[in-house]
């Protein structure tokens, strides 16, 4: 393997591309100021925008000026098809899958690559539960080292005149059951594995820091412009850790800075993500695009609370309180606990009929699990008061969230927080950490209230103000009214604007 943790080195002149087939496309370096990071600090117009253009003084895996149709997404360690809310599976799941759908919509065929461990549904052919998406079908395969042309489709899809999103999951010796945290020592043979397969794309974008640095052998390779979206950074994380965190390892944090000082462009989801890929990876300002997610507004919608609540077994005079996230330390789960607790001292009448919902499976060894947060419980007095429940589909999590008088999101460290989303869609106020992209997703003082505290009773001071009846109307029509912002079409047409700028 190719010696990723070293700090990226910079030649004068361009690095050769192995064994390239498309044509006179070459590695360039772009002599001009570079912007941000250290080098200077980012501008209002670049960091906090939504278009930065392309170059710099870097080195750039390819160009390619043409009209994008043909794009293959890389996910290596999670598939967009797996159930987000335990495991490795998130947020980023629910990005790639529904921007992928949107993208198709416009035209564009997609091609996504993920390891067969990684999770996966049957090979065949699906559609897209959404009705809005009738336009795209959903072609999952299983590829094999034996299988070459796994880019193409079944006769039966190929027959529909409609854009078409496919999944790849490609089986790799070694990787059955390995853990997150040892596919490292496989990126390489994933990444020539997907080259082989890969077929005739025009441009390659990434997810995550191990599919980025697979991308970046593969646009080498093929001498391809990469896309990298990081998700999470690990430098922020540990930024944000708590004494006696297990924190990111150094090889990931420079890892994320060689590619954030390679690829073509960078996605963030907010403009303070742009400032931390400048700030902790040393990337270039202007090779910066936001991208921030959508909800899907078909499936996350008002409803009738009584007929929600007796859907879920949860008691219809209760003040229903909702954590739903991976049990991830940094999520925060134990804090919403704590807050329940501390509801006694807060608002006494309020703590006697809360119930706090906590919906979501472990993630790592160092995560939570339902029986340790049920042991803080215990100790604290409340543990009658909360409900845990397994991670549900998106249309079982809607109805939470329709049941719910306010969804809490105490994380440490969020890129963006799309549970945050999807509560106001469904006209449920949000409380969350003034952190990352969740100042973003929660009007403060409209929609929500925005938390710059991890101290309980600061929380539970919070949840207390959202149950006000005429306050809590008020939020659920600005919840309702701030969510529709974000679509994932403007994701798309966001995502297709960073491709071009990739092109060019």
């Amino acid at each position: 393997m190719q010696k990723q943790c070293d700090r990226p080195h910079r030649p004068r002149s361009p690095i050769p591309v192995a064994h390239s087939t498309r044509g006179a496309v070459r590695l360039a370096r772009t002599e001009s100021t570079r912007q941000g990071g250290r080098h200077g600090a980012p501008t209002a117009s670049t960091a906090y925008g939504v278009g930065m253009g392309s170059g710099g003084d870097r080195d750039v895996v390819g160009s390619l000026p043409t009209k994008l149709s043909r794009l293959a997404i890389l996910s290596m360690h999670t598939s967009p098809l797996t159930q987000p809310g335990t495991g490795d599976a998130g947020g980023m799941n629910v990005y790639i899958a529904k921007s992928a759908t949107a993208l198709a919509e416009l035209g564009v065929d997609i091609d996504i690559y993920t390891l067969e461990a990684a999770g996966h549904c049957a090979s065949g052919i699906t559609t897209d539960s959404d009705p809005r998406c009738d336009e795209v079908i959903w072609h999952t395969t299983i590829m094999g080292s034996g299988i070459d042309a796994a880019h193409e489709v079944s006769d039966a899809v190929a027959a529909v005149p409609r854009a078409v999103v496919r999944v790849h999951a490609l089986s790799l010796a070694g990787t059955d059951g390995v853990s997150k945290e040892n596919l490292p020592a496989h990126i390489d043979a994933w990444a020539d594995a997907v080259a082989a397969h890969i077929g005739d794309v025009q441009m390659l974008h990434s997810h995550y820091w191990l599919s980025g640095l697979a991308g970046l052998r593969i646009a080498r390779s093929l001498n391809l412009p990469l896309v990298h979206t990081m998700h999470t950074i690990a430098a922020v994380k540990n930024a944000h850790a708590d004494a006696g965190d297990v924190v990111e390892p150094a090889s990931r944090v420079r890892g994320e800075e060689l590619i954030a000082t390679t690829a073509n462009q960078l996605t963030a989801n907010t403009g303070l993500e742009a400032a931390d890929l400048v700030t902790f990876c040393g990337a270039a300002a202007d090779t910066i695009s936001l991208a921030p997610p959508g909800v899907d507004l078909s499936t996350f919608a008002p409803g009738d609370m009584v007929e929600a609540r007796q859907q879920l077994g949860l008691p219809k005079d209760a003040f229903v309180i909702t954590f739903i996230g991976r049990l991830q330390r940094h999520k925060a789960p134990d804090l919403a606990i704590r807050a329940l607790a501390a509801l006694r001292e807060v608002d006494p009448i309020l703590a006697r009929r809360a119930v706090l919902v906590i919906c979501g499976g472990r993630s790592g060894t160092a995560g939570y699990t339902v029986e340790s947060l049920a042991q803080i419980a215990l100790e604290l007095g409340v543990l009658e008061q909360i409900h845990f429940m397994e991670p549900m589909p998106p249309a079982g999590v809607a109805i939470l969230y329709q049941a719910s008088d306010v969804v809490v999101m105490p994380s440490a460290s969020e890129s963006f927080g799309l549970v945050a989303l999807e509560a106001q869609a469904c006209g449920t106020p949000v409380i969350a950490t003034a952190v990352g992209g969740l100042t973003m997703a929660v009007a403060d003082g409209s929609s929500g209230f925005l938390i710059d505290s991890r101290e309980p009773v600061v929380w539970a001071q919070a949840i207390s103000r959202v149950a006000a009846p005429q306050r809590r109307e008020q939020m659920s029509q600005s919840a309702r009214s701030h969510a529709p912002h974000f679509t994932w079409q403007r994701t798309a047409q966001l995502l297709l604007n960073a491709y071009q700028r990739a092109l060019q």
